[in-house]
């Protein structure tokens, strides 16, 4: 089904329209790979720039997740007090501020410092779209919305890294944050487009104070915190992977950073494909036995990277794409869920999934990064079989629990 198309579209844009509201939620949905994964080749140059370790670079990485992990607590209660319009406009100012100081930069503390600015305004802009998703859409529409906006926006970690690399080698590496600054800006031009989606009576009344009382309020509900934990559980190793991939790739391997970035937009190009098979073969099947399905292929990749990841980079992205493929194709699943979970403060339901996902992408970072580079690969595969082996666990013990969790009980 074309969804722009689609009259269950629930929320009227006379700018945008319904294309452009499905491009605007997919642009925001590309805003943490872009972040991320576009100077990833340029990593070890930057080191060599700044004369500096490669675990204070990493900082980078790992500070902006962290911060885009507060950021997401502090905006998402927000948005349902101030709506979603004032909130993703400070937000995307705030990026392309931190994006701006990372051009001109001459320190690497400056350097942290100012990606922790674009982690801030990062935190809002997810925040919001997918509370902009739930204002506009319900029920197998918002699933197949989900579904599209993330399979689309699966496209950014194929590029990023590819034109990362060719910017990094015919500009340097500052031209690739003046790129993330010039994004910031068309997510700019395109709020200012965008028509509010959460009404004034619609939101949340009080002051600062009464909006995060309703995030804590949020907090409290097992149906809803229990699958969140066991679905996030899955990106401890995936950003761990993603912050060292190119130390695996260019330092253990041996390979450039153009050969780098092609198996890294290899690996994006098979976690596109996750939430493609979702939609066309499992949407209105049984969610229990999918994420069972999705959870052992996890566990098998993670054993195939253990045992065999170490033999060269292509053995080594076989192993693992199978895990990058699971936790796309749960990713609309594991969303659509949740959110069914609560009904109201959408925000700061919104706020809850993705500050959860990013702390534990943060943890997963800096786990990944304390190791020596000949241990790299075991360490990956191995994080990536325990992790999926609890997710199993657990999520059986939630299925035959009492804890009641609508769409698959």
């Amino acid at each position: 089904m074309d969804i722009a198309k689609s009259q269950d579209f629930q929320c009227d844009q006379p700018i945008l329209g319904r294309k452009g509201m499905i491009f605007f939620l997919v642009l925001m949905d590309m805003f943490i790979p872009f972040s991320t994964d576009m100077y990833l080749p340029a990593l070890p140059a930057m080191s060599d720039h700044f004369n500096a370790p490669a675990f204070i670079l990493n900082l980078t990485l790992s500070l902006f997740f962290l911060f885009y992990a507060i950021g997401i607590l502090l905006w998402g209660p927000l948005s349902d007090r101030y709506g979603r319009k004032r909130v993703l406009l400070s937000g995307v100012m705030l990026y392309v501020v931190g994006s701006l100081i990372c051009c001109v930069t001459g320190s690497v503390a400056v350097m942290i410092a100012a990606r922790i600015v674009q982690g801030l305004g990062t935190g809002a802009i997810a925040s919001v779209a997918m509370a902009i998703v739930k204002d506009s859409y319900s029920g197998e529409r918002r699933e197949r919305v989900l579904a599209l906006v993330q399979a689309v926006s699966g496209l950014a970690p194929m590029i990023a890294p590819i034109s990362g690399a060719a910017v990094l080698h015919a500009f340097g590496w500052r031209a690739n944050f003046i790129v993330l600054a010039l994004v910031g800006c068309i997510c700019l031009i395109l709020t200012f487009l965008y028509k509010e989606t959460l009404p004034p009576e619609e939101r949340n009344a009080g002051g600062i104070f009464a909006s995060f009382h309703h995030l804590f309020m949020v907090c409290k509900n097992k149906s809803l915190l229990l699958p969140l934990l066991i679905f996030s559980f899955m990106m401890l190793p995936f950003m761990g992977y993603i912050s060292i991939s190119s130390y695996i790739y260019e330092d253990f391997f041996g390979l450039t950073a153009t050969l780098y970035s092609i198996f890294f937009a290899c690996n994006a190009l098979i976690s596109l494909l996750g939430p493609i098979f979702y939609i066309r073969v499992f949407l209105q099947r049984s969610k229990r036995r999918f994420a069972f399905i999705t959870l052992t292929m996890g566990l098998l990749s993670g054993i195939a990277v253990l045992f065999f990841g170490r033999i060269a980079p292509l053995v080594f992205f076989l192993c693992y794409m199978f895990f990058s493929f699971a936790v796309t194709a749960n990713r609309p699943f594991a969303s659509n869920l949740l959110l069914d979970q609560q009904s109201g403060d959408t925000g700061s339901v919104s706020a809850l999934i993705n500050f959860v996902y990013a702390i534990f992408g943060f943890i997963g970072m800096m786990f990944a990064s304390s190791g020596t580079v000949e241990h790299l690969v075991t360490r990956t595969g191995a994080s990536v079989a325990i992790v999926t082996a609890l997710q199993l666990i657990f999520w059986i013990i939630l299925l035959r629990s009492k804890l009641p969790c609508r769409g698959i009980k």
